[in-house]
């Protein structure tokens, strides 16, 4: 059997079991909206985010957010709203598949490290924006 991961922004961690393939209206339904792909290539992942985050106003997510600023270090944004985990390998229609056994056991056994990572770095990613604001004469 197949998985997706689902972490919410209050870190809670929901496996999905996958049993023949998932659908668009379920990516939907896991992040609230309308769905975006972010490709990690660095983490073999592709990580799905509901695309009105920012402009719906939902909350930061942790774990989201240390995978985009890990994956593209030369960027100072966000992720908001609850994130899915797929895999970065590809269905034969180009659909990105559900997580192997071992990937959905990688990402359940860092999950702590990560929480600990991600509340590191929103504290960093927070003073410099207050940092970026303040030199822009916006607070």
């Amino acid at each position: 059997m197949s998985h997706l991961v689902r972490i919410t922004t209050t870190n809670d961690i929901h496996i999905v079991p996958i049993h023949n393939n998932y659908s668009l209206q379920l990516l939907q339904d896991l992040v609230g909206g309308y769905i975006e792909f972010v490709s990690l290539p660095d983490f073999g992942l592709e990580m799905v985010v509901n695309e009105e985050g920012k402009i719906s106003g939902l909350p930061m997510n942790l774990v989201g957010t240390l995978y985009w600023n890990r994956q593209y270090r030369e960027t100072l944004d966000w992720i908001m709203g609850d994130v899915v985990f797929l895999s970065s390998d590809r269905e034969a229609n180009g659909d990105p598949k559900p997580l192997t056994d071992e990937q959905l056991s990688t990402i359940l056994n860092r999950v702590d490290s990560w929480f600990e990572d991600a509340e590191e770095l929103a504290f960093d990613r927070r003073l410099d924006a207050q940092e970026y604001l303040s030199e822009k004469g916006r607070i």
